[in-house]
């Protein structure tokens, strides 16, 4: 806790010094306040009692360096190493506890969604009404809930597709929602967009979120590139050419969704147009290696794009003895 001003004051109450003068003067004065720290109190307080201007210079004077003596004291604070450890430790926990609150806000908005969707289903306003139905359930949700934002029309038809694509998946596991809670609602929303009729391929993908903790962008790439369709279809011989470690990892690699289609090349391209399609889109690239692609292999990329003579034995999926 900050000392007060009259604490610190007190040190020089022996001393014959202007300073000493005042610091026995406020001893002597009971009604001083004893626990203030703000300039402002002390010296309404002083004036208050019509102090002379040299008391009040004095206190102005002393006052300053009280300041000081505080600031020095908390830039110290500030340099100590169990200080400094602590402050980090409590960034990383309010940070932990905003993250676990916002999971749980999600979580229960998702639950919230899904019954939603299954109610408009099972009512049926929808066949009977069409868009009206969305439109005056909206306005009237909104009227109940001026400050929510996600009871618009757009928003109120994605809670029911949201229901419509994992219902039969949910019926026969219960346990799918907690998982389907698990992903932000904008994700949920563009698996929607791109996957209506496939629960089992939107299962698929809300699992790769949750386990590779996929933006949105890059959730969007893996749907575009196929990476369902692809996934641990790769055929090859890495478990027979590789020690049984780097067998596994070569294996997963194959599995990876890593994808030509953004570089545009003509079909029968030559290793020199790979090499500089690559240069020319490394950070795509890059991120279409996926998250186990390990250090050994992007160091192979970054050789095979420096010396064009090699491509060849690392796209092929043979694995030749130059290798």
């Amino acid at each position: 806790m900050k000392k007060s001003f009259y604490s610190w004051l007190q040190q020089f109450k022996a001393d014959e010094t202007p300073l000493g003068d005042f610091a026995r003067d406020t001893k002597a004065d009971k009604d001083f306040p004893y626990q203030a720290t703000s300039y402002k109190h002390i010296h309404d307080y002083l004036e208050s009692k019509r102090a002379c201007a040299e008391v009040l210079d004095i206190f102005n004077e002393s006052y300053e360096q009280y300041k000081k003596t505080n600031e020095t004291k908390a830039t110290e604070l500030t340099s100590t190493h169990e200080y400094k450890s602590w402050i980090s430790e409590l960034k990383t926990r309010y940070k932990q506890a905003q993250i676990k609150a916002s999971v749980a806000v999600n979580g229960e908005l998702l639950k919230f969604y899904f019954e939603l969707g299954k109610d408009i289903s099972e009512k049926q306003f929808a066949n009977s009404y069409g868009s009206a139905f969305y439109k005056t359930l909206s306005s009237d949700l909104i009227t109940e809930f001026p400050d929510a934002k996600g009871f618009s029309p757009t928003n109120l038809k994605y809670a029911f597709y949201f229901y419509d694509l994992y219902k039969e998946e949910v019926q026969n596991r219960p346990q799918v929602v907690d998982d389907l809670c698990r992903i932000p609602w904008g994700h949920h929303r563009f698996i929607i967009d791109k996957i209506k009729n496939d629960s089992k391929k939107a299962l698929f993908y809300v699992e790769q979120i949750i386990q590779n903790n996929w933006s949105r962008n890059v959730l969007l790439n893996f749907i575009d590139s196929n990476l369902y369709e692809r996934q641990g279809k790769a055929v090859t011989n890495f478990s027979q050419k590789l020690s049984v470690p780097a067998g596994d990892l070569a294996q997963q690699i194959t599995k990876d969704p890593y994808s030509f289609d953004f570089l545009s090349l003509r079909t029968d391209y030559d290793e020199k147009e790979l090499k500089d399609a690559l240069i020319g889109n490394i950070e795509k690239f890059l991120l279409e290696l996926g998250k186990g692609f390990a250090t050994w292999v992007v160091n192979i990329v970054l050789k095979l794009v420096l010396r064009s003579n090699f491509l060849t034995c690392f796209f092929i999926t043979q694995i030749s003895d130059v290798m």
